[in-house]
């Protein structure tokens, strides 16, 4: 009979964690902003500014037979407006733009009588960064002179924690590490001057439909 009772209250609690996996998994709509900051490796003079840009994409998240886990992915359209660092009023600054593809293993963190109300979670995954720009600075080696700089496809590590609001509403914090650096810099005849990167905090609120 106790072992009856046990084998039941397992199956509950299972079919009560299914029940919420279909509820917290979905599918839904991603709008934000990010802060991003250049950093060059070959200028150190200069010192770049963070700068603020904003993305808009598609999420979907699903729960894992594990308790608490789950994944999500997102393709996002990303603008970051980038420094050049050379302290200019206003500061000079140009706009990479570019798809982004981050995939997340998450946990949540579920707090018993408020799963539809609220549920904290934690996240990490790569990034994956297909770049659609070139970007250009003026001035930085010498006056009257461009320096391009040639976004390359690459990848990041992408971090943080968020919160899941009334079964709909995720909002989340992130910073992304770039693994190397992506952009590579040259000067108008074509010579390579060196590489650079840049570090981005996100903040973006997701409706799950």
């Amino acid at each position: 009979m106790t072992m009856m009772r046990s084998l039941l209250a397992c199956l509950l609690l299972m079919l009560g964690t299914l029940q919420l996996s279909a509820r917290t998994s979905g599918f839904g709509v991603t709008a934000g902003m990010n802060i991003a900051k250049l950093n060059w490796k070959h200028l150190d003079r200069l010192e770049p500014q963070p700068e603020k840009g904003w993305y808009l994409g598609i999420t979907g998240m699903v729960k894992l037979p594990l308790m608490g886990f789950g994944l999500d992915a997102s393709v996002l359209y990303q603008m970051e407006q980038l420094d050049s660092g050379l302290g200019e009023i206003p500061a000079q600054t140009d706009m990479a733009h570019s798809f982004t593809v981050p995939i997340h293993v998450r946990y949540d963190f579920e707090i018993i009588g408020l799963e539809e109300i609220i549920v904290p979670y934690a996240f990490i995954g790569p990034q994956m960064v297909y770049a659609l720009n070139d970007l250009k600075f003026s001035d930085i080696i010498e006056e009257g002179s461009d320096v391009i700089v040639r976004k390359e496809n690459s990848w990041r590590i992408d971090m943080g924690v968020g919160v899941i609001l009334l079964d709909h509403l995720q909002l989340h914090y992130s910073y992304a590490a770039p693994m190397g650096r992506s952009m590579r810099c040259y000067d108008e005849e074509g010579e390579f001057l060196g590489k650079c990167k840049a570090r981005t905090h996100k903040l973006s609120l997701t409706y799950f439909f």
